[in-house]
């Protein structure tokens, strides 16, 4: 009976932390759009001045021709050291379950950094944890080498780019409403223990 009342306490402090989650204002970044270009020294002309806090994103997906093996470039300027983190997504996340459209080998490397990451598998596949992480210092330009090769009916692949102004990014912080919920869930298991400790003496 009484764990019965616990479980359905739990679940009450559940929802009004998802709920008080939902609506915790979040830090929102100014969103920048761009666009690759074909080599470097053209993305040079077009590159993106990074800010703290910012979102940089690729204007909608980027085609890829059938089977075409690809090299876009994107490039940045920043006038204080930021830290990056890069992600990318693709428009179908497994063409080895669903056909031959995908991007295979999707790589992001920032040129002359030494970091890089890869996103798809040979077969296109995507590896949705994959990250890359790097700190860009002032000055630049800042080249992103993208790469890869579209599988049989083409493939379209987009990615963002967020800044921070510290040199290595840090996790998003919880909001206050989990760790009221952690502080709830020991009141109860504590109250339950007790009860439990009183009832036997």
């Amino acid at each position: 009976m009484f764990g019965t009342k616990i479980v359905k306490a739990m679940m009450r402090c559940v929802v009004s932390a998802a709920f008080f989650s939902a609506a915790w204002p979040q830090a929102a970044g100014a969103v920048t759009f761009i666009a690759p270009s074909a080599s470097a020294v053209d993305a040079q002309s077009n590159a993106a001045a990074l800010t703290p806090g910012g979102v940089y994103l690729t204007n909608g997906f980027q085609f890829v021709q059938p089977g075409a093996q690809f090299d876009n470039y994107y490039a940045f300027t920043t006038t204080a050291s930021l830290g990056t983190i890069i992600t990318a997504s693709v428009l179908e996340a497994d063409p080895v379950s669903n056909g031959p459209f995908g991007v295979a080998g999707l790589t992001m490397e920032w040129l002359g950094l030494g970091s890089s990451a890869m996103f798809t598998d040979s077969n296109g596949v995507l590896n949705s944890a994959a990250r890359l992480v790097a700190t860009l210092t002032s000055g630049g330009p800042f080249i992103l080498h993208v790469f890869g090769t579209a599988l049989a009916d083409g493939g379209l692949y987009s990615l963002r780019l967020t800044t921070s102004t510290s040199e290595s990014p840090s996790p998003v912080p919880l909001p206050p409403t989990i760790l009221l919920l952690g502080t709830v869930l020991s009141g109860l298991a504590a109250v339950h223990l007790r009860r439990r400790g009183a009832a036997r003496t």
